[in-house]
């Protein structure tokens, strides 16, 4: 409501106002008894003046608030930051191309790609054995410049020939990759493992970008 309603909305109740006092000196019983009443006339009209004087004040009091509630704020609005960039990851190698057969990769490879990450996260690699229920082994990427990044990944054993391998690139805090890495360590201690559970790390971790390989048949002194 703006100042000129509100105006309006006084103007209205004073004159409703005045209509009350009229009222009640017109209409009340100590006026229809005037004659027979005891009050003398400048009693009762005095209290007709004020009754007439609290509408009145209640009327104005009423507009004052309308005025106060309606006028702008003092203090400047809030400043609330937006909401963090998504990650943006996508594979250069290996990469597929649909309609096509799938990358190939040896035992092992320099995975690289390119994107960005939100600040206070960190971008882990992992390569498992589609259906396999195994944990999917977190590895770091190195950054290079902003933009770019790449990792080296291991794929399996010899006798993992001719499997597709689910390569994922995940996101998650700084603070909760150190957490998954000490939980790793404590159930198995000096094994190397990076996350000791089954499937995917659990939230905030998120997968942000995937790709299947063919492991190709490679000799066994050639694959660790």
């Amino acid at each position: 409501m703006d100042v000129g309603s509100v105006l309006i909305y006084v103007a209205t109740g004073v004159a409703a106002a005045i209509g009350v006092g009229v009222l009640v000196v017109a209409v009340t019983p100590w006026r229809l008894r005037w004659e027979k009443s005891k009050v003398p006339a400048k009693n009762r009209w005095s209290q007709a003046q004020t009754v007439w004087l609290i509408v009145c004040g209640v009327v104005v009091a009423g507009g004052a608030g309308l005025v106060a509630a309606n006028a702008p704020a003092t203090t400047s609005r809030p400043q609330i930051s937006p909401a963090p960039s998504p990650a943006m990851v996508q594979f250069t190698s290996p990469h597929d191309v649909q309609g096509q057969s799938l990358p190939t990769v040896g035992c092992v490879m320099n995975v690289t790609g390119t994107g960005s990450i939100p600040a206070g996260d960190v971008l882990v690699l992992g390569s498992v054995v589609r259906g396999n229920p195994n944990q999917v082994p977190l590895q770091a990427v190195q950054w290079s410049g902003t933009a770019s990044w790449s990792v080296t990944l291991h794929f399996g054993q010899a006798s993992d020939a001719n499997h597709i391998f689910d390569i994922r690139a995940v996101v998650m805090p700084e603070s909760w990759n150190d957490y998954l890495l000490s939980e790793a360590h404590y159930y198995q201690p000096n094994s190397g493992e990076t996350w000791w559970a089954s499937g995917e790390p659990p939230a905030p971790a998120e997968v942000a970008a995937s790709v299947a390989v063919v492991r190709l048949p490679v000799a066994r002194n050639k694959c660790a």
